[in-house]
């Protein structure tokens, strides 16, 4: 079974800056893909391009 593909997030705290490393899945991935893709603003345009992108690799991974 694959394993979802790890997201590496960053905050500023008092006196330094913390760092949280999680799996997304399903809707979170294409919103994580499409942040990747346009930024922290997400659109319609970058989340379908997100799917396209995540569909074309699961399809090129099963052939």
């Amino acid at each position: 079974m694959r394993r979802p593909p790890p997201v590496v997030a960053k905050q500023a705290q008092a006196g330094g800056v913390a760092s949280s490393v999680s799996a997304v899945e399903g809707e979170k991935r294409v919103a994580e893909v499409a942040r990747m893709l346009g930024g922290e603003r997400l659109s319609g345009t970058t989340l379908a391009h997100a799917k396209e992108m995540l569909g074309d690799a699961a399809a090129a991974a099963r052939s």
